[in-house]
Order: C-alpha cells, then sequence, then structure tokens
C-alpha cells in the first residue's frame, strides 16, 4: 500500500515571517551567550495576528511600551537592540544581574496596567526557556474578544483574524491616545 504523500506550499509572506522568527530567536540565543552571567531576555512586541505583522504606529507603541516597562521595572538594561523585520517591530533587552521571575511581573504588570497593554506581548527568556505567567502561579491571558483563554481561542479560531485585528488597531490607538495625552 503506497503512502500518500501530502505537499505544503508556503507563501513567500509566510516563509519571510518563519525566517523572521528565526531572526529573533537567533538574537535572543545569541544575548544569552553572550550575557555575564546568564539572565534574560526580554523581547517586548506587539500582539497582531495576520499578516502583514506591520501596523500603523507600532514602532510608537512598542518604544513606549519599553520605557514603561524599564521604569515598572526600575533596573537599568546591560544591553538592548530595536529589531523591525517581517515578524514586527521587537524590542530585545538584556538583563544580567536581576532575577528573571521579578523581570516576569513587571512585564506583566505593563501587559496588564491598561486595556491598550492587551496589545502588547512582552516575553521573559533564560537559558532555560520561556518563563510563563503558569510559572508564577498566574492564570493564562484572556482573550480581548471573549474573555476566554486567549491560546484556546486561537487555536480553535474562534475569532476571525480581522476580527482580532480589528481589536488589536482599537487598542494600539487607545494606547497612541494615552501617550498623547500624558505627553
Amino acid at each position: 500500500m503506497a503512502v500518500p504523500f501530502f505537499r505544503t506550499v508556503c507563501s513567500p509572506e509566510l516563509m519571510a515571517l518563519l525566517d523572521a522568527r528565526e531572526e529573533r530567536a537567533w538574537i535572543q540565543r545569541k544575548f544569552l551567550d553572550a550575557a555575564a552571567p546568564p539572565q534574560c531576555v526580554v523581547q517586548i512586541s506587539l500582539n497582531v495576528p495576520g499578516l502583514p505583522k506591520r501596523i500603523n504606529g507600532d514602532s510608537a507603541a512598542t518604544a513606549e511600551a519599553r520605557g514603561i516597562f524599564l521604569s515598572a521595572l526600575g533596573a537599568a538594561p546591560s544591553f538592548e537592540v530595536s529589531l523591525s523585520n517581517c515578524a514586527g517591530i521587537a524590542h530585545l533587552i538584556v538583563f544580567s544581574v536581576i532575577d528573571a521571575r521579578r523581570v516576569k511581573k513587571a512585564a506583566m504588570l505593563v501587559e496588564e496596567g491598561s486595556e491598550a497593554g492587551r496589545a502588547l506581548d512582552i516575553d521573559v527568556i533564560t537559558s532555560q526557556g520561556q518563563i510563563s505567567r503558569s510559572d508564577l502561579g498566574m492564570a493564562a491571558r484572556k482573550c480581548v474578544i471573549c474573555g476566554e483563554d486567549a491560546k484556546t481561542c486561537t487555536r480553535l479560531r474562534n475569532h476571525t483574524v480581522c476580527e482580532t485585528r480589528d481589536v488589536m488597531r482599537r487598542l494600539l490607538s487607545r494606547f497612541q491616545w494615552a501617550r498623547r495625552d500624558s505627553g
């Protein structure tokens, strides 16, 4: 009996996205390898479903989120770089002498500190892997549309990409509006 052969065709956009994500992971690994003592890399980016990953105002929003995060953490980074590629905008920040769990708690405060913070994705990565909310005994993030577990909604495709992108655009515009008002 012949085994069926399935061919997967990836669009150029999808291949570029995968390459861009691999670039981010490679930079994170290089930072962790170079840190003395190795501690953590923080990646500040946006939750943008679908393609393209860049949306209007993303650079300003992530730059502002970076400032809010560093202020909430109260610690200076060892090194940082901003990256713009097909995976979107990301600020990669290295901390050498700090407890990574404390860093994740500050990240969660920024993500949950305002409705606009729901558009943010702040990951904390160590040489042992990413620190999750569950590692800190916290509940998973909720879906911005229905309030259920966000990963479950994504996996089950409970909402369309267009619907979710629209919500993220609205959150981002609120973030920008709040930023303009505070300045």
